[in-house]
């Protein structure tokens, strides 16, 4: 019975395919495909009478029609309305339907054709493996206002005013790679799409891509200009770059006064920025609060947290590449204006292929006087073992400056792309500081200090490259050069048990740092994307730390150069996922050391919308930042150069395992990682002991440090986005530790980035012209080392640092913005207020301890005399963006 039921079901199945398999013939026999071959160079009258005989149609035409195509092509339909179409959409005509079947008629006129309103661009997509067509791909421009799909050819007209210049389309086909598509004179482009496992997200004509992507094609943060407008709009620092990173998650954003990028418990100068190819070295603006680049000049941003390219090297924690606008369709004007600054950012088109963009800003130098933007007086609470009166103050007066520029020269034709990029910061920056400290006992000390501080950044870079078919070629060539200038006079007034003494200190240090480089790679495309590549860097570096009468502390001197070469490959098995093993060897001639530096980036979809995800790499810095501890009880990080001594190469190993969900509007992304730095390294003195009256501390009492640090941790991020409403919360987990061999007793303790918990929650609202944001941030207190502890003077190379180790007060802030957008015929303007730190939470930033006093009756005994460095209080900013835009007309070719 059993085996009979058996047979039954069997016979059935076979019956049910049988069905299938005849029915689909039939199907496909009633679907037949029409197809024509339009020749090149025949003429358009010619090729229409071809395809009346072949199809046996009526056309009804001027005979005068005469214009040709450059290419030979066979287009291809299911029916012959559809394959008119197509022989009309290349000829650039128009046509209508006429009375009877499978009757034509063609409208346009030869006048038409010389001096059309509108072209028809011509996509044909095939895949780069077997040829087949792709169909139901999606071809716009970047305004995303012309688009076409790809039908089951591979076809897609998109027709487009002429006086609208549209430099290039992208694709986007589901299981292959987005394409930017270069159009020139010729109407027609077949491209072929390499195959790629990542499935992106839903994609609207509305919203093509997500603004913010966390799971990027190369596992890195990718942002455009939509995501950078809501995200910036969330901070008082209106759409800064560096302040807008900070909202993401494994980005540090308790700083108030550091624009740095500080990852994942790494320092800022481990991170390299690039913007359009041009290294930049601590690209910041009074006193770190605002970064010197320009939000309005930068378009696109991607962030690196794991693995660095392996095309980059020279940092050992993270990548950040910046690229400026690369359209040259139409004119662009932005006006920025802020409580703080003002800047000016320009897109002018020079024709068809050419343009030049232009951005600036100024500070105003006196506005840290005004009741409206108060940055730096902050009030400062004091601590120490000693009771103070109500007499003790301390201020700060800073006068500040500061401006930046870029200007950039861009030519797109026929796939090839030139462009000439420039950038400048500079900063100048004087402060007096005066404190006056009173005990109960009596005891007065006043203070005045003199700081002049200026920096500058100074980049250019020549690049090309060429977007073929089969392989991409990328050359370029950068100088960057950074410079720093500092002076501190001093003088310092006691009066203790009596006893008077007066003593005036000079600190002083110069440092710079230059690179010239020079790079190219070719990537094959149907070869696993083969890419093969070379890099030469030659730095120029000088250090100069000065204490009382030029005493030098810390100072080096230090020319040499890198080359490397690297190669990369994209391996995809349909089981395991997609492999992009790598490799970059460098050479440091100076030192004699070659060094080989192999990586691997993993990703494995499950279905559509979940992705698997992994990192493994090793990274290599040559220029290092060297932190320094001052007689005054500040830091200050310089630049210096591996010297193969004191100064060891710095050696990172990256690890990253996570994974990515989507579910609707909703994401999800969870990435756990470890980082190891081999070569870490501290300038600092033996004892922790501050100035005594009248004895400069010995130079051979500072040392420089050896030693290695570590950070494990995760980063747990969700967000939300619909038309209206974007939304991000991330919540990091972390623990990041340093030892130095001469150093606590070659003990792991907490280095000065490590925040064991960071919670941030990023919301932006928009309802038509308003715009309303919310931002959270709040992070536990960093770990620090107590010199108030320290009742006798001890070294510091035995101690152990868990006795003395205490923690500031956690962090927290709360900012809000609301903006009003006005919109005009060829302008739009937005006017904001935004209020960061809202709750006017006090934030300390640092123990920065001053003095050191001798406690009476106790001559072995030792009092620390400091204060709490406080961060922003509430501050308001105001802000005003004006733009304007104009299209601009085609050349006649």
């Amino acid at each position: 019975m059993i085996l009979t039921n058996d047979k039954s079901i069997l016979r059935f199945v076979i019956f049910v395919v049988l069905g299938m398999v005849l029915g689909s013939t039939l199907i496909s026999q009633s679907q037949l495909t029409y197809q024509f071959d339009i020749q090149k160079n025949s003429r358009c009258s010619q090729e229409i009478e071809r395809f009346k005989t072949q199809h046996h149609i009526l056309v009804a035409y001027n005979p005068q029609l005469s214009h040709k195509v450059s290419h030979s092509r066979r287009i291809e339909s299911h029916t012959i309305d559809s394959l008119f179409y197509k022989l009309c959409a290349v000829f650039q005509l128009e046509f209508t339907n006429g009375s009877e079947k499978n009757s034509f008629l063609v409208r346009s006129q030869p006048k038409d054709i010389e001096h059309p309103d509108f072209i028809i661009q011509h996509i044909r997509l095939k895949d780069m493996t077997d040829g087949s067509p792709i169909s139901d791909a999606i071809v716009y421009d970047q305004s995303k206002k012309y688009y076409g799909f790809t039908d089951q050819s591979g076809d897609c007209f998109i027709k487009m005013p002429k006086n609208q210049s549209v430099a290039s389309l992208r694709t986007h086909a589901l299981g292959h790679q987005d394409v930017e598509i270069l159009l020139n004179d010729d109407t027609f482009n077949e491209v072929a799409l390499a195959y790629d496992p990542v499935m992106a997200s839903a994609v609207t004509i509305e919203n093509l891509k997500k603004s913010l992507v966390l799971a990027g094609k190369d596992g890195h943060v990718d942002l455009e200009s939509k995501a950078m407008m809501q995200l910036g709009e969330a901070s008082v620092f209106h759409r800064d770059v560096m302040r807008l990173l900070q909202l993401l998650p494994g980005v540090s954003a308790i700083n108030d006064m550091s624009s740095g990028l500080r990852i994942r418990g790494s320092n800022e100068e481990v991170t390299l920025m690039v913007l359009d190819e041009m290294p930049i070295y601590r690209a910041d603006h009074f006193y770190g609060i605002f970064s010197a680049i320009n939000g309005q000049y930068v378009r696109k941003m991607e962030l690196y947290k794991n693995n660095i390219p392996v095309t980059y090297g020279g940092r050992t924690s993270g990548l950040l590449k910046m690229s400026s606008d690369s359209k040259n369709d139409s004119l662009n004007l932005n006006v920025d204006i802020q409580l703080l600054q003002s800047g000016l950012n320009a897109n002018i088109p020079l024709g068809k292929f050419q343009s030049i963009g232009l951005a600036a800003r100024k500070s105003y130098s006196q506005l840290t006087k005004s009741n409206y933007f108060n940055l730096a007086n902050n009030d400062n609470s004091v601590f120490t073992d000693l009771l103070l009166t109500e007499g003790s103050t301390a201020t700060s007066s800073p006068k500040f400056d500061f401006y930046d520029y870029n200007a950039k020269y861009q030519f797109r034709k026929n796939g090839h792309e030139f462009s000439v990029n420039a950038y400048k910061s500079d900063n100048d920056l004087t402060n007096q500081y005066n404190s006056s400290f009173t005990s109960n006992r009596g005891d007065v000390i006043k203070n005045i200090f003199d700081q002049r501080r200026r920096w500058q950044n100074d980049a250019q870079s020549i690049r090309y490259e060429h977007q073929g078919q089969s392989a991409q070629i990328t050359s370029v060539v950068y100088r960057s050069r950074f410079n720093y200038v500092s002076n501190t006079d001093g003088s310092s007034q006691r009066k203790i048990e009596n006893m008077e003494s007066l003593d005036s200190l000079n600190v002083s240090s110069q440092n710079y740092i230059e690179d010239i480089g020079v790079k190219g790679s070719v990537q094959f495309e149907k070869w696993s994307k083969l890419l093969f590549g070379a890099e030469a860097i030659w730095h120029d570096n000088a250090l100069n730390v000065t204490n009382d009468n030029n005493n030098s502390i810390l100072k080096t001197e230090q020319k040499g150069s890198e080359i490397s070469a690297f190669t990369r490959a994209t391996i995809t098995h349909k089981f395991l996922g997609q492999f992009d093993p790598a490799l970059r060897l460098t050479y440091v001639p100076y030192l004699n050391k070659l060094i080989g530096l192999p990586q691997l980036q993993w990703k494995k979809y499950i279905g559509n919308n979940t992705l698997l995800k992994g990192a493994l790499g090793r990274q290599l810095q040559v220029v290092r930042s060297i932190e320094h501890e001052s007689v005054l009880g500040t830091t200050q990080s310089y630049f210096t150069m591996s010297n193969g001594n004191m100064i060891p190469v710095g050696i990172g190993t990256n690890a990253m395992i996570g994974t990515w969900n989507a579910i609707g509007n909703f994401s999800f992304d969870v990435e756990g990682y470890y980082r190891w730095l081999d070569g870490a390294i501290l300038h600092a003195s033996q004892r922790p002991e501050l100035r005594k009256p009248g004895k400069p501390s010995p130079k051979e009492q500072f040392s420089i440090y050896q030693g290695d640090a570590k950070t494990i941790g995760v980063d747990i991020t969700a967000s939300y986005e619909n038309k209206h409403l974007f939304s991000l919360m991330s919540y990091t987990l972390s623990k990041s530790d340093n030892r130095f061999e001469k150093l606590f007793n070659n003990q792991y303790f907490p280095t000065s980035e490590d925040t064991r918990h960071q919670f941030k929650w990023v919301n932006t609202i928009s309802l038509h012209t308003i715009d309303f944001s919310l931002t959270y941030i709040a992070a536990s207190g960093r770990h620090f080392l107590d010199f108030a502890d320290f009742k006798l003077p001890k070294d510091r190379t035995a101690i152990n640092p868990n006795d003395y180790l205490n923690q500031l007060p956690s962090y927290q802030r709360l900012d809000v913005s609301l903006f009003k957008t006005f919109n005009f015929r060829s302008a739009s303007a937005k006017l904001g207020v935004s209020i960061f730190n809202l709750t006017n939470r006090i934030n300390v930033k640092y123990k920065q301890f001053v003095h050191e006093l001798n406690v009476p009756n106790m001559p072995n005994a030792v009092a620390i005399f400091g204060n709490d460095v406080a961060q922003l209080s509430r501050t308001w900013n105001v802000s005003l963006l004006m733009q304007f835009i104009r299209q601009s007309k085609k050349i006649p070719q």
